[in-house]
Formats: C-alpha cells, sequence, structure tokens
C-alpha cells in the first residue's frame, strides 16, 4: 500500500483533526464520517482521500464543530496531506496548534459482532491502532473463534447487522467474562429491541445504545478501557 492509503492517510487526518477539536470529538467525527460512505473500504488513493476529506468529511465537520472555521480545518488537512506527499514537515495549523499523537500503553481488544465488516474498520480508522484491537465476527461460530485468540475487553453487537438469532447472540454473550462489557449498538432496531428484552429474561448483563446517540458513547467505552 503506497504512501497516504488506508489507514495512513486517515491517521494524518485525525491527526490534524485532533489539534483542532477535541480529540473525543475527532474520533467520532472520523468514524460519522466513513459512515457517509457506505462502502467498506477506506481512501484506497491520495486522490480517495482529497474526496474524503472534502466530501463526507467537511459535511460532518461542519455539522459537529461548535467553534471554529470548519473550512479552515479542512484546508489545514489538505495542506498537511500535501506536505506530507512532497516530504515536507506540515506547516503550521491555524491558532498555532500542532500534531500530537494521543498514546496510551496499549490497545483495547474489541470484537464487533456484526455480519458486515463496516463498524470494525470504521471504529479501528477512527482510534487508530495504538487505541484499538479490533476483528469482527459474522456469526456466533467465528464470534468464539476470534475470541479464543483476541480474548476481548469490549463486545459491541451491531443490531443494523444482526450475526443470528437473539438466542444465539446472547448464548455467546454469556460465555464471555464477567470483565467484559458487551454493547448492543442499536437497540431501537427490532432485533435490537428483542435482544434487550430476552437478554432481561436470561439476566444476561447488556449496555444498550441507541444509534441514535451516535457512535460516541462506543467510543467513550472503549476509551475507558484503554490503559
Amino acid at each position: 500500500m503506497g504512501l497516504l492509503e488506508g489507514e495512513s492517510g486517515l491517521l494524518l487526518v485525525r491527526e490534524v483533526l485532533e489539534s483542532a477539536i477535541e480529540s473525543t470529538t475527532a474520533s467520532a467525527v472520523l468514524f460519522d464520517a466513513l459512515e457517509v460512505d457506505p462502502s467498506e473500504h477506506l481512501p484506497r488513493s491520495v486522490d480517495e482521500l482529497f474526496a474524503f476529506v472534502r466530501g463526507p468529511l467537511r459535511l460532518v465537520v461542519g455539522r459537529r464543530m461548535k467553534d471554529g472555521d470548519p473550512d479552515q480545518v479542512i484546508a489545514d488537512i489538505e495542506a498537511a496531506i500535501q506536505s506530507t506527499l512532497e516530504g515536507r514537515p506540515p506547516r503550521s495549523l491555524a491558532g498555532g496548534a500542532t500534531l500530537e499523537i494521543h498514546v496510551g500503553t496499549g490497545p483495547v481488544r474489541v470484537l464487533v459482532l456484526s455480519k458486515s465488516s463496516g463498524v470494525a474498520i470504521r471504529l479501528r480508522a477512527s482510534l487508530g491502532g495504538l487505541q484499538i484491537n479490533v476483528a469482527n465476527a459474522a456469526t456466533p461460530e467465528e464470534a468464539a473463534e476470534v475470541a479464543g485468540a483476541l480474548d476481548p475487553e469490549v463486545v459491541v453487537i451491531d443490531a443494523l447487522a444482526p450475526v443470528g438469532g437473539v438466542d444465539e447472540i446472547l448464548d455467546y454473550v454469556q460465555t464471555l467474562p464477567a470483565t467484559t462489557t458487551t454493547l448492543l449498538w442499536g437497540e431501537e432496531q427490532p432485533i435490537g429491541r428483542q435482544i434487550e428484552l430476552r437478554a432481561v429474561e436470561r439476566r444476561v448483563n447488556l449496555t444498550t445504545v441507541e444509534r441514535a446517540e451516535g457512535v460516541d458513547p462506543v467510543l467513550d467505552v472503549i476509551r475507558s478501557r484503554h490503559r
């Protein structure tokens, strides 16, 4: 993979975002912008990266940014991309801000239960490999296999793309250690409601989050486990 393709390009984008807005908000902005495009791949070329920045990212920055100039943020990101391509250090950002990489002591192990790999891809891109080690499982059987190697600290159930029936999903959740945090993301979805009600009946511990709340609560839980 070439320069600034895939995660490397989004790492640069995230660093510039974190210099302009709160780092927790920056990750959510990046996730939301990636979700605007239904494809399950990250920008695969510099042209695609620029298109992402000028399209979905500009849209979400404008919606999310409370103070400051969204157009200036996008201009700073484009300038950083261009400087990197030309082998020059990025110029100073608006307000004299500098790029900063936020590093913890180890990535949080996260397993996403979803028929689609999109959520897992966007979580890794928005948080970065230093904060998250994420895998996706498309069936309960695959989840059991992946969990054996990953030992997840957080499990995210994607109610928009469920991996099986309600009891199948809860059967898997009940095999997890008590120290594992399980999030049901999309409790307002039909199967989300079913999982929530059945979990109460079976006394399975779940933390439920509505999709309407955005990805912020999911990112907050993952960050809370970051050492």
